[in-house]
């Protein structure tokens, strides 16, 4: 069974709010704040000084548990883009297990024949040597594949690890060790079209 479904109606607006340096150039937050179901994705950041370009609403949080996920405090639903619910996952995925564990009974996750559909997709990682979607790839696929209007005006923030401050609330190169990003910006232009 496919719980999203069961969370987000049908014709809801969503807005999907990646981590991107490119977030800082538009003042959109309340254009993201408009949106029915807003959506973000792992370490994000909704603090006052944020507000005016990432605006502050949010309805679920989307993260992969890994080892660098910082604990939140706020009690948000938790969408969970890897299965992470099936055995063999978590050891692939670097999972922080306590974290993991601590919120289980607040996240519901892809169901793993849409994740393996999207992992068919893609090339082997070029220094993982394994299929490592991004979060906020398996986040959008996983909406398009559960019938949800997924456009790219709905995508805010996604640089596709190009710009040079990956993420807009920290300094830091861009996790290209980690992710592809002309691949999975070819892939979402295929999905969005």
């Amino acid at each position: 069974m496919n719980e999203i479904n069961n969370l987000i109606k049908k014709n809801s607006t969503i807005a999907l709010i990646g981590n991107g340096g490119s977030l800082l150039k538009f003042e959109s937050g309340d254009l993201i704040d408009s949106h029915e179901v807003i959506i973000r994705f792992n370490n994000f950041n909704v603090s006052d000084s944020y507000k005016k370009y990432a605006g502050t609403k949010t309805t679920f949080w989307a993260t992969t548990f890994y080892q660098d996920i910082i604990p939140r405090n706020d009690s948000l639903q938790i969408v969970c883009p890897l299965p992470l619910n099936v055995q063999g996952y978590t050891q692939i995925y670097d999972t922080n297990l306590n974290l993991l564990i601590g919120n289980l009974t607040n996240t519901i996750f892809i169901p793993e024949e849409i994740f393996k559909e999207l992992c068919n997709m893609m090339p082997i990682h070029k220094t993982k040597k394994r299929k490592d979607p991004s979060t906020g790839l398996c986040m959008i696929y996983w909406l398009i594949k559960s019938g949800f209007n997924i456009k790219r005006k709905n995508l805010f923030g996604f640089d596709f690890f190009s710009n040079s401050n990956h993420h807009y609330f920290s300094k830091g190169p861009p996790p290209s060790i980690n992710h592809e990003g002309d691949i999975e910006k070819s892939i979402i232009e295929k999905l969005l079209k």
